[in-house]
């Protein structure tokens, strides 16, 4: 019978530490067989049965031991591109030519990015090579945002070339008397009951904040239309007569109506579409409906506007908090320059 191999004394202490910093589960099981053989001196039965592993993975895991060390019984790393037609640095200079094309809209199509490879790697590909290669370089289709082409940034600023640069973001939101409840604490064995109506009542608020220093400025208005909007931004451009003002809003039609009348010290330009989530006057309103239109309701809508005017005063009051509400990283560290 061949003798039994028996693992160094000195290792002992080496396969403990690599159990305890495995860093998969299976790694963790596998490590154990060596322990318990080191330690223990038991079978490899009993050390299947042990570790809950069979008598031909132990054995296995035995044999990558003495063929490899304790690096090779650990087990392969699963995963990873076991077979490459380019590495990732060749890959993405094949896509750097395509990146100018990519900023100004132009249509590339997977077919043509296919073409492209296979010119490169000399033989075809399946499709699913280059929808993973563009996956893997985080190119995906999206919507251009359209922009008209006398459009200049640079020409708009050059306007106002003494005034510091405010940087504010607007957004209507409608109050009334139809109310969901929310979630709220309560103890056990109590389960709340709220007053809702199904009464289609409204009011309309328009409200732009300024996240660097937290300044709101709100208005009550009845209707959400273009001589509301053109209403609002001029008492905006009221409040601050001596800065350049740079408003951000999403597309909603009063927004681009011809009839607006923007005053001459406000640009407006436009959110991301279909990102409400990137605009922070939503975080104001989130805290409007909570308090205090949430579990809440009103027996007119006279209630509804003389709770929202109380709620509105108090926010504008508070900058601090709305400046916690709004004061997103992104935002209150870039550099305005207006010149």
């Amino acid at each position: 019978m061949r003798p039994r191999t028996e693992i160094p004394a000195a290792q002992v202490g080496v396969i403990r530490r690599a159990m305890l910093a495995a860093p998969t589960p299976s790694t963790f099981q596998r490590l154990p067989c060596l322990w318990l053989r080191a330690r223990q001196a038991l079978s490899t039965e009993a050390i299947a049965q042990t570790v809950g592993l069979s008598v031909s993975h132990v054995r296995r895991v035995w044999s990558d031991y003495l063929q490899g060390g304790l690096a090779a019984a650990q087990g392969r790393p699963k995963g990873g591109r076991h077979r490459q037609n380019l590495t990732v640095a060749q890959e993405r200079a094949l896509l750097r030519p395509l990146q100018a094309q990519a900023r100004t809209g132009q249509l590339l199509t997977a077919r043509s990015l296919k073409l492209r490879y296979e010119t490169r790697v000399g033989h075809a590909v399946p499709d699913s090579t280059v929808y993973r290669l563009l996956a893997r370089h985080q190119w995906r289709q999206i919507q251009p945002r359209p922009k008209h082409p006398k459009d200049n940034p640079r020409a708009r600023a050059a306007g106002h070339p003494d005034r510091p640069l405010r940087l504010l973001f607007e957004d209507e939101a409608r109050f009334g008397r139809m109310s969901s409840p929310i979630r709220c604490w309560a103890p056990a064995g109590c389960p709340p009951e709220v007053p809702t109506h199904r009464v289609r009542e409204y009011t309309h608020v328009f409200g732009r904040v300024c996240p660097p220093d937290g300044e709101f400025i709100s208005l009550i208005l009845p209707h959400a239309d273009t001589p509301a909007m053109s209403l609002y931004l001029a008492e905006v451009s009221r409040r601050h007569p001596d800065e350049h003002l740079l408003m951000f809003m999403d597309r909603a039609g009063w927004h681009q109506a011809k009839a607006l009348v923007v005053p001459a010290n406000l640009t407006g330009d436009w959110l991301p579409p279909y990102r409400p989530q990137g605009n922070p006057q939503e975080r104001v309103w989130r805290e409007v409906r909570r308090q205090p239109f949430g579990n809440h309701g009103f027996a007119s809508m006279t209630a509804v506007e003389a709770a929202l005017e109380r709620r509105l005063r108090e926010l504008e009051a508070a900058p601090a908090l709305r400046q916690s509400l709004t004061g997103w990283n992104w935002i209150v560290k870039v550099t305005l320059n207006a010149k």
